[in-house]
């Protein structure tokens, strides 16, 4: 970022519960979690929690050149999300652009686990909420109780 002063940075989150219950729903947990939930969702909070540090050391070196964009804003407001990412870029978004998010975010079918059309995006982002039960949930809840602060505070 100091050789390149137009370069800029979109960190990209989503809700440590979210991911882990996508990765377990896809087969792809790490080996290094052993393959189970806690220890995946352990590994993954230690990871994101060091980017959320890197995302605010960057951000206050080069002020105005980082942007958080968390997903569950971007599947409930595709568009206005849309354009906020191209405004912090200096552009204006393009409508094939905006129609391609808002068709992919609600569309017709959903495409499977790698696919990138949903019929209801809300609903997949937060479907973690509907399986997530006792005891891993409060203990998920505190390995990634910092990151889910961080997410909470985040614009």
């Amino acid at each position: 970022m100091q050789l390149n002063p137009r370069l800029k940075v979109i960190h990209f989150l989503r809700d440590p519960r979210g991911i882990v219950l996508s990765r377990y729903s896809a087969g792809l947990l790490s080996r290094v979690a052993g393959n189970e939930v806690i220890p995946e969702a352990k590994f993954l909070c230690e990871r994101m929690q060091y980017d959320i540090e890197v995302f605010k050391h960057l951000n206050e070196t080069f002020p105005g050149r980082i942007m958080a964009l968390r997903y569950e804003d971007l599947v409930q407001a595709p568009v206005l999300m849309t354009k906020k990412v191209y405004a912090f870029l200096g552009r204006k978004a393009p409508l094939d652009v905006l129609d391609w998010f808002k068709n992919s975010m609600s569309g017709m079918m959903n495409t499977g686990v790698f696919g990138t059309q949903r019929m209801d995006s809300k609903q997949t982002a937060f479907h973690w909420r509907e399986i997530l039960r006792e005891p891993s949930s409060s203990t998920i809840d505190y390995l990634c109780a910092k990151v889910i602060s961080h997410l909470a505070k985040s614009p």
